[in-house]
């Protein structure tokens, strides 16, 4: 039996042109650009706008150096809309004059992660976290990697304000 769902996977992935080694790399393509956001995401907790800047600088040449060649037509599809805008939000970040403006494209980067999280797996599992108050009230959310609560809209001024609105495995 054991053999038959081996050689059943082996042949799914053939079909699609791909082999285990090909899943892999697709899986981890995004893996140091996800890993770099959350760098950002906690100079925000931190308050830090030099180290926000700086992370995000960091982030722009991982999205801008993003290889294709592994892709899936999922992830490809996606990436092809998405790049543009998720380069030019974090462009505006690593420039922005003060820390609540690095924190409202943060805002926005944050959508965009989010939906890049279902073709794009991370790993491990992630947390979609929101502050309700942030944006008058509007609310934000972001990505973690830890369900605790540390909110990178307010730093340690309201740190675990907050809750986890999806589990993402």
């Amino acid at each position: 039996m054991k053999t038959l769902k081996l050689v059943s996977i082996a042949t799914f992935l053939q079909l699609f042109g791909m082999n285990s080694t090909t899943v892999a790399q697709t899986t981890n393509t995004m893996q140091p650009v996800f890993e770099q956001y959350f760098a950002v995401k906690d100079a925000l907790i931190n308050s830090d706008l030099k180290s926000s800047q700086s992370e995000a600088k960091v982030l722009v040449e991982k999205l801008s150096n993003v290889s294709i060649t592994n892709m899936n037509k999922e992830q490809l599809s996606f990436w092809d809309k998405n790049k543009k805008e998720v380069i030019t939000l974090t462009k505006s970040m690593s420039t922005a004059k003060n820390i609540d403006d690095v924190r409202k494209q943060f805002s926005k980067l944050s959508d965009v992660f989010y939906a890049m999280s279902t073709p794009f797996k991370f790993p491990s599992t992630l947390y979609l976290q929101k502050c309700p108050m942030y944006n008058s009230g509007k609310g934000a959310t972001w990505l973690s990697k830890e369900q605790s609560i540390r909110n990178p809209y307010y730093g340690q001024q309201m740190l675990n304000c907050g809750k986890v609105l999806v589990t993402i495995k």
